[in-house]
């Protein structure tokens, strides 16, 4: 077995990585991987776990942690006996482990032999030593629990003991007279690490080695300037001490005679660059390589990507490679491609000969020179270009191209390699302050406003404004420069609002640049304009899509007078090819984007030619048509795929329903909107899907039967909410108005909604009133769909009446239905129902199976709602079967999902189970805490049924502090709300709380136990929850002295019939599920 964390945490065995669990439990094993062998104490565990306030079953979960830990790290261990891997061990836990089992324990060791092979003068040992030792690195250290606290020490020493082995093999190999060699990798080091004297040093001597002793003395100066402006300090000594060898060009630097460059003039016309080349190291090296491997590299992309500058960089680092050095043909100026082969022969100072073909001139002086050309923005003259090319590259064989172009240039044995924008943080969720730099789009805006204004400094304050400027701009070089330089004029604050009109703020740039670079509007004018006609009307008409673009919705929304739809898949590629569009091929069909910059552009571009309108009604009717089409599927045998797909087309369909609103376009908006409820109640979107549905039924006009369906949409998303007393109102109405047009179908789902509401407030009768008249309905309505979920809803409230039998074969009925449907999703939910059942007839096995069966089709619909109440009764019956590890973990999974979703009566539901558990084990200080936080919670969701659960578990933790008369009145309290709602008690419940009012009623005098259950029971659901969550109540005895051990009591547990609120049912949200 092999632990690495010298990257992402693995574990692997035979070579097969091994299931080590969720974060937290992943953040265990690797807390002890770093301490291997030494004993960790629980609680600096647990702080280290839960840094900011730990929950009060964190010990109880870290037990659950180690425990599946165990499982996973000692599959055949034997219960009895000791375990040999992960074991307790005073004050805490201990990972035992053979010390080269660790890739960190071999990394240690192999750098410590390459160090003492460093001093041996074994220097091409220590080499390979030091090589071996990084090669065992896969990524940054812990690098899937970097966020986790524990781990920022933990990765900075571990980085730290990287570099110090990069630095080590750096050594090595200039000890070898590889200094040529290094040059570029120590530039592209120290760009990352710019206070590291260590690589400045390295970086030095390589250079001075290289002849380059003049670049030597810059690096100094250049780490100097470094030192000085950001730590107040000069150089080390180290520093110094070669400075001045450099300087005197002291014999002890010199491995082997280095031939002198003095004398020799540097053979380029590279530009000197006045601003500081920032981030794109990877990018640098990358083109670097492909350029050492092919004669003809053409680096691609958007305007003011940074492709110039890109190019620039690279010619500059591959001076030394080529004999006769790196020269730049500056193109932009080029008008007629005729004179393409004269500017080049400007470049390189090359006459013409009289009488001469050009190119034939060219190729003779070029035909024996090793030599890099840089030709520089061939988009304009890309025809002439490439024919130019093709001829040198033909007959000069030593010669190598580089060239920048918004699109490729087709020329055989090209690599096209396209320049990404710089990236940027998520501005929603960003990274610590100190970090942010790290992003080249941040590191590149920091610069240039420190340019600007003298004293710009990136803090906690303004970093969220940066990262906001860098997003919205793309990570456009030329763009984020730009704003930089309007930091002259304008707070960031004001930068950050005008973006919505960046091409007119965008201007102003450098007046030594070309005019295309010199505002944003320009750099994209220039590509805009090289398109043809059809071109630039695709482009525009594209605008007005959001999120990504599908082929068959870009061939309905951009055909028109001078596009055919067969046209557009061309079109697009051609955009694509040039750098205005790009392409997403990660899923089964190709998707297309733009930048958002680029999409802005575009979008004026359509309101200035008059089409913006009839466009966006073609966008809107497409994905209208797109969601009608879907609705019905979401039901059927392809509701993953289809949910799937309007979740990818989710943003355009937002523009699409925003269009038709804002068009006031009354019927498209109320049957748009009404047509996407069911996809945002599946996904959990009720917020959203409730404000687009109330914005509709704002508008006046629209049909009966669009309003209808409307209006119960709202009804159904109130519902999800509490808010039952205006869900039952436009429930009504929407009946009424079904009735009206004769829609029995709308009928049935309306009937469904209001017996859905009766049944989350406990009127069991008037719920299965209206079950009844849907099923009806739908049988009318010859839909089996519907049919079968009035059948399950029956049988849920056949269920919450603790007639069991009749429930289940209700159930059984629904299930033929549903499956005869295709709806895989409400199949999965009529399982877990039907697991509910068996749970409560105490049939366990029949019971985990069903639940178990539901896990995998709602997980595929990702309904994480649901997920988490299977996962919630799964954990019942683990813990109606003894085995609390299991139902710890099932119950821990349930919570995390609900407070994922924010359901706060499943998390409630959640904890009382956790609750009952911790009693269980005799963690009853835990236990109260949980089930005092589980209280509040399912109280305040008016959920009564739960409400008497988590009194019945409250009065079992009094019971075994033998406070029997508080024990007593919680179950009386119990009682009354069981008795006000005609909810029993299951049976899988009967003996624990059985068991429970034994133990009291021995624990005080018969008239004693009478008085305190009746006072419970008198009391109100309000006063019975304040009187449970009091503190530091007086223990009472009997006068007899009569009292229990901790261990009589039984407790109750949770239960699967209960009203179905949105958090608190036991089932997949049964009844309010009828969409």
């Amino acid at each position: 077995m092999e632990f690495r964390i010298l990257g992402p945490l693995d574990v692997t065995d035979g070579g097969r990585s091994l299931p080590l669990g969720g974060a937290k439990q992943r953040a265990v094993l690797a807390i002890l991987l770093t301490q291997a062998n030494q004993a960790v104490a629980t609680d600096r565990l647990i702080d280290l776990i839960w840094p900011d306030e730990a929950p009060d079953t964190a010990g109880h979960s870290l037990q659950v942690y180690v425990s599946q830990l165990r499982k996973v790290l000692e599959p055949e261990h034997r219960a009895g006996t000791a375990y040999s891997v992960l074991i307790s061990q005073h004050p805490g836990y201990l990972l035992r482990i053979d010390g080269e089992a660790l890739d960190l324990a071999r990394f240690e060791r192999l750098v410590d032999e390459g160090r003492n092979s460093m001093s041996a003068g074994a220097h091409e040992s220590a080499g390979t030593k030091f090589r071996a030792a990084l090669d065992l690195w896969r990524g940054p250290p812990l690098a899937d629990l970097a966020l986790q606290p524990f781990a920022l020490n933990e990765t900075a020493r571990l980085t730290e003991a990287r570099l110090r082995a990069v630095e080590g093999r750096i050594d090595a190999d200039l000890a070898l007279g590889r200094h040529a060699d290094l040059v570029g990798e120590l530039e592209s080091l120290l760009a990352e690490h710019p206070l590291r004297e260590g690589f400045s040093r390295q970086l030095m001597l390589a250079l001075y080695r290289s002849g380059r002793q003049a670049e030597a003395s810059a690096v100094y100066q250049q780490a100097r300037e470094r030192l000085v402006d950001e730590l107040g300090m000069e150089p080390g000594p180290d520093l110094q001490t070669l400075l001045k060898q450099i300087l005197n060009q002291a014999p002890a630097l010199d491995l082997a005679p280095v031939a002198s460059a003095s004398g020799e003039r540097r053979r380029d016309n590279l530009p000197l660059q006045l601003t500081s080349f920032v981030g794109r190291a990877e990018e640098v090296a990358e083109v670097t390589r492909r350029l050492s491997h092919n004669r003809l590299v053409t680096i691609t992309g958007a305007g003011g990507v940074g492709k110039t500058r890109v190019a620039l960089q690279v010619a500059d680092h591959a001076l030394e490679r080529f004999r006769d050095g790196a020269w730049l043909v500056e193109l932009a100026p080029v008008t007629d491609p005729s004179v393409l082969p004269q500017a080049v022969m400007a470049a390189l100072g090359v006459r013409e000969q009289t009488g001469r073909d050009i190119v034939e001139t060219l190729c003779d002086h070029l035909q024996s020179r090793d030599i890099l050309l840089v030709f520089d923005n061939c988009e304009h003259v890309i025809d002439a270009t490439a024919r130019l090319m093709t001829s040198l590259l033909q007959a000069c064989p030593r010669l190598r191209i580089l060239a920048t172009s918004r699109e490729a240039l087709g020329i055989g044995g090209e690599i096209a390699w396209r320049a990404p924008s710089l990236p940027a943080p998520d501005s929603r969720h960003l990274p610590p302050v100190e970090t942010l730099a790290d992003y080249a789009a941040i590191a590149l805006f920091v610069d240039r406003s420190t340019a600007a204004l003298g004293d710009f400094a990136l803090d906690a304050d303004n970093a969220p404004l940066v990262a906001e400027v860098c997003e919205r701009l793309d990570g456009i070089p030329l763009a984020i420069e730009l704003a930089a330089a309007k930091l002259r004029v304008l707070s960031l604050a004001q930068v950050a609002r005008r973006l919505g009109d960046r091409y007119r703020l965008l201007t102003g740039g450098s007046r030594t640049a070309l005019p295309r670079q010199q505002t944003l509007r320009a750099a994209i004018d220039w590509s805009y304009d090289l398109l043809s006609d059809p071109q630039q009307a695709t482009l525009r008409k594209l605008s007005v899509f959001a999120g990504g673009i599908s082929l068959e919705a870009a061939e309905e929304v951009c055909a028109g007078a001078i596009i055919e739809p067969a046209d557009v898949v061309d079109l697009l590629a051609d955009l694509v090819a040039k750098s205005l569009l790009v392409v997403d091929r990660t899923g089964d069909d190709a998707r297309y984007r733009m930048l958002e910059t680029i999409r802005q552009y575009a979008s004026e571009r359509l309101l200035d030619a008059g089409e913006a309108e009839p466009v966006r009604d073609r966008h809107r009717a497409w994905f209208q048509a797109l969601a009608e089409q879907a609705e019905p599927e979401l039901r059927g045998s392809r509701q993953a795929d289809w949910h799937d797909r309007l979740q990818t087309e989710h943003d355009n369909l937002r523009a699409a329903l925003g269009w038709a609103l804002a068009s006031g376009d009354a019927e498209s908006a109320l049957r748009f909107a009404g047509t996407m409820g069911y996809f945002w109640r599946l996904s959990a979107q009720r917020a959203e899907g409730l404000g687009w549905l109330e914005r509709a039924l704002d508008q006046e006009a629209g049909s009966t039967q669009a309003r209808a369906k409307a209006l119960y949409w709202v009804a159904a998303f109130s519902s999800d909410v509490n808010d039952y007393a205006r869900a039952e109102v436009l429930a009504a109405q929407s009946l009424a108005m079904f009735r009206e047009i004769g829609d029995r179908w709308g009928e049935a789902r309306a009937e469904q909604m209001l017996g859905s509401i009766a049944s989350r407030l406990d009127q069991y009768a008037e719920a299965l009133r209206h079950f009844e008249l849907s099923l009806t309905a739908s049988r009318d309505a010859g839909d089996a769909w519907v049919e079968g979920w009035a059948l399950y809803s029956i049988g849920y409230v056949w269920s919450a009446r603790a007639d069991y039998p009749r429930a289940r074969d209700l159930l059984h009925l629904a299930l033929e239905r549903l499956s005869n449907a295709g709806d895989h999703h409400r199949v999965a939910m009529t399982m877990h129902m039907l697991g509910c059942v068996e749970l409560c007839l105490r049939n366990y096995d029949a019971a985990s199976a069903l639940l178990e069966e539901s896990l995998g089709p709602l997980r595929r619909v990702r309904d994480h709602e649901q997920v988490a109440w299977s996962l919630v009764f799964l954990g019942v019956v683990s813990r109606c079967t003894g085995d609390y590890e299991r139902a710890m973990v099932l119950f821990e999974e349930g919570l995390a999902l609900f407070r994922e979703v924010n359901l706060k009566q499943g998390a409630g539901y959640a904890l009382c189970e956790i609750g009952i558990v911790a009693t269980k084990r005799g963690d009853l200080r835990t236990a109260e805490g949980v089930l005092k936080e589980s209280l509040v919670t399912l109280h305040a969701a008016i959920d009564r049924m739960a409400t008497a659960k988590v009194l019945e578990a409250l009065a079992d933790v009094a019971a075994r502090h033998q406070q029997f008369v508080r024990s007593a009145q919680m179950l009386g309290s119990a009682e009354a709300l069981r008795t006000a709602i005609g909810g029993p008690i299951e049976a899988y419940e009967l003996d624990s709380y059985r068991g429970l009012v034994s133990t009291v009623g021995r624990g005080l005098d018969k008239a004693g136990f009478a008085e305190a259950w009746a006072n419970g029971k008198a009391m109100t659901p309000e006063a019975a929850v304040s009187f449970a969550l009091q503190e530091d109540v007086p223990t009472r005895h009997a006068s007899s002295g009569r009292g229990r051990s901790s261990e009589a009591a039984g407790a109750p547990a949770g239960r699967a019939a209960r009203k179905p609120t949105p958090g608190s049912n036991p089932r997949p949200r049964p009844v309010s599920e009828l969409r």
